[in-house]
């Protein structure tokens, strides 16, 4: 039992919103390493926002949006 509930924290706490919130099921970049550029930087993404201690990630990426000063600012 312990096994599939690790399983599912995985897929509701990661592989869910990547597919749902960040739409990586349908990219519209395709070919080359898009993709994977795009599901590292996703992934980037989703703990950044974690860390910050924002509600949601809809919720992160609205408050980070147009300021990127202050990204740059909290990765240094």
């Amino acid at each position: 039992m312990e096994m599939i509930r690790s399983r599912w924290q995985i897929e509701n706490g990661l592989h869910w919103v990547k597919d749902v919130t960040l739409e990586e099921d349908d990219p519209p970049r395709r070919g080359g390493y898009a993709p994977i550029s795009w599901a590292v930087f996703n992934s980037f993404l989703i703990t950044f926002i974690r860390r910050l201690g924002c509600r949601t990630i809809p919720d992160g990426i609205r408050e980070l949006s147009n300021q990127v000063q202050d990204v740059f600012r909290l990765l240094t």
